[in-house]
C-alpha cells in the first residue's frame, strides 16, 4: 500500500503537538460517498486517521487513487483539541489528494491551485523550474514570456 508522508504545523510554523491533532483522509468521488473499486477490490469510504509525531511529521498508508474507479481522491481534515481534551477547532483544506501507487510527499500529491506570483527574469532559463513558473527571457527585444506547465 502506498505511503504518504507530511508534516503538520500551524501557520506560524509551530507544532500543534500540545493540542493533540489528528489528520484524517476521507475518500471522495463525484458520486459523493467515496466508495470505489480497484483491481479486484471493493473499497468502502471509511476514513483513515493519523496522529502526527511531536515535530508534526506523519506517515500514513492509503490506497492508490490512481487505480480507483470512479475517479477518487482523498479529502483532508485536521482536528485539534484543548489541553483539557475538549474539541477546539478543525481545518478542511479544499484541495484533493491523489495518491499514486508509489506514494509520496503530501505537498507534491495535492491538486492545489498553483501560485501565479513566481517569475524569473534573465537571459538564461531558471536553474530550478517548477510548474507554472514564468520566465521573462530578456536576451532579445522584445523580451519573450515563457511558462512551465506540468
Amino acid at each position: 500500500m502506498p505511503t504518504v508522508s507530511g508534516r503538520l504545523l500551524d501557520i506560524g510554523l509551530a507544532t500543534l503537538d500540545p493540542l493533540r491533532p489528528t489528520v484524517t483522509f476521507t475518500p471522495r468521488n463525484a458520486d459523493g460517498d467515496g466508495s470505489s473499486v480497484a483491481t479486484n477490490l471493493l473499497l468502502a469510504s471509511r476514513p483513515t486517521s493519523v496522529t502526527p509525531a511531536a515535530d508534526g511529521s506523519f506517515t500514513v498508508q492509503l490506497a492508490a487513487t490512481t487505480l480507483m474507479r470512479p475517479d477518487t481522491w482523498y479529502e483532508i481534515s485536521v482536528k485539534w483539541f484543548e489541553p483539557t481534551g475538549a474539541f477546539h477547532d478543525a481545518s478542511y483544506p479544499s484541495f484533493k489528494l491523489r495518491v499514486p501507487e508509489q506514494g509520496g510527499i503530501l505537498a507534491e500529491l495535492v491538486d492545489a491551485e498553483p501560485t501565479s506570483k513566481l517569475a524569473w527574469v534573465g537571459p538564461t532559463a531558471p536553474p530550478n523550474t517548477t510548474a507554472y513558473l514564468w520566465w521573462i527571457d530578456n536576451s532579445s527585444m522584445p523580451p519573450l514570456l515563457k511558462e512551465w506547465t506540468p
